[in-house]
């Protein structure tokens, strides 16, 4: 085949129409995320200054591995349920089921962490007693509700998986729009200042979660017994083998942002870590 005829065939062939479908609400998702991330950072720059955008940086590391076990119990348990499913395993969502449990499980030593030691996990990530102090109540909360993160991005890959990108950017959308007004209305109008905003971040993982979950449900049509909420550590065993690579990167984002915000810190003090976070934010 020649180069022309090459090309031509190569100018012939449509893009499939399914890769704009799929594609298309997944990046208004991540607009819509980054968009949120920015009026989050603004709020919280208003109410608390630049100390206030230091907390919420020396807090993401945490956030990051929150995530980690949330996308590891995610991706791993829709994976393979959707290996189950295409052998006709009717089974398979019992992965589900077990993954939210799952969630609630490895949530609790977070809540732990938030109810008894979130100072000191402040201290660890460099806050100096300043920040501390401040970012007492924000810690506190947002750890409180870590296995509502971790059951929203389960959720979440249930529905990407299914083919339902529309879904997933529609709960992302009003979790968003959630964040962003109950950030405003608990830090000012309530006067909560710093733990409002982890207040309305936490509330909307939950509302994120609760719009799509319903649908989820009721597409699949699975049986709600109360065998599948039984933990299986044999489960676990197969999430693992499909969802330790995005667990690894997870965690080593974790760790570059805990040492990129010791650096910070270092040379720039606390208005170093928030110019590197509003960086970061705007550059997404």
């Amino acid at each position: 085949m020649t180069q022309g005829s090459e090309r031509e065939l190569f100018e012939t062939v449509p893009v499939p129409r399914a890769v704009a479908t799929l594609a298309i609400p997944t990046v208004i998702s991540q607009v819509v995320t980054m968009i949120y991330n920015l009026a989050d950072t603004f709020f919280i720059s208003q109410a608390a200054g630049a100390d206030g955008i230091t907390v919420l940086n020396l807090c993401l590391p945490l956030y990051n591995l929150i995530f980690a076990v949330g996308s590891m119990l995610g991706l791993g348990s829709a994976t393979r349920f959707a290996i189950l499913r295409s052998q006709g395993d009717g089974r398979a969502h019992r992965y589900f089921f077990n993954a939210l449990v799952w969630a609630v499980l490895l949530g609790l030593p977070f809540m732990a962490a938030g109810l008894l030691g979130p100072g000191t996990l402040l201290r660890w990530m460099g806050g100096d007693p300043q920040i501390v102090a401040l970012g007492l109540g924000y810690t506190r909360i947002f750890l409180l509700f870590a296995p509502f993160f971790m059951i929203n991005y389960i959720v979440q890959a249930f529905v990407r998986n299914d083919g339902e990108p529309a879904l997933a950017m529609a709960a992302t959308l009003s979790g968003s729009l959630f964040n962003i007004v109950f950030d405003y209305i608990f830090m000012f109008p309530m006067g909560l200042g710093l733990p409002g905003a982890a207040l309305a971040t936490g509330l909307s993982q939950g509302a994120c979660a609760l719009a799509a979950l319903p649908l989820l449900l009721a597409h699949k049509g699975w049986p709600l017994r109360l065998e599948q909420f039984i933990p299986c550590p044999r489960m676990v065993k197969g999430i693992l083998h499909y969802a330790v690579s995005p667990f690894g990167l997870s965690i080593s984002t974790s760790a570059i942002l805990l040492i990129t915000n010791l650096r910070a810190l270092r040379y720039g003090g606390t208005q170093g870590v928030a110019v590197y976070a509003v960086l970061s934010y705007v550059l997404g």
